[in-house]
């Protein structure tokens, strides 16, 4: 319907198809559910419209920890990363953006704040070593 709404120039119902893709995302809990979305959101929405796109990189970041506790799942998405060049690109970003839903810091180690030690580092001109 996004697409469809797009193509026509009508902005009402882009918002509307938006907003109820949106209530369905948060609504549902279970990652595998949506993984059919991924493919059409990336074939049908132009990519200079991030409305969707962001929408659907930040329902499998939210449920994160129920995908790595489900072996095909996560298979099925890293397929979908590997496949889709532009969704691949948009869950980095995203992770590099740090989307980390108000848990701090992304990187904990030991109980240091590794990201603050690594901009410390890279304001010294070194490297951090890690491992």
């Amino acid at each position: 319907m996004y697409a469809l709404a797009d193509k026509y120039g009508i902005p009402s119902l882009c918002n509307s198809a938006a907003s109820n893709f949106k209530a369905c995302l948060w609504h549902r809990n279970n990652p595998r559910e949506l993984l059919f979305c991924v493919p059409m959101v990336y074939s049908s929405a132009p990519a200079t419209d991030r409305t969707l796109r962001d929408m659907i990189v930040k329902y499998f970041q939210r449920l994160a920890p129920s995908i790595n506790a489900r072996p095909n799942t996560k298979a099925r998405l890293m397929r979908l990363v590997h496949e889709i060049e532009q969704f691949r690109e948009d869950v980095m970003v995203t992770l590099l953006e740090g989307f980390d839903g108000g848990y701090g810091p992304i990187v904990k180690a030991n109980g240091r704040d590794v990201d603050s030690e690594l901009e410390e580092e890279e304001d010294q001109g070194g490297m951090m070593e890690v491992f």
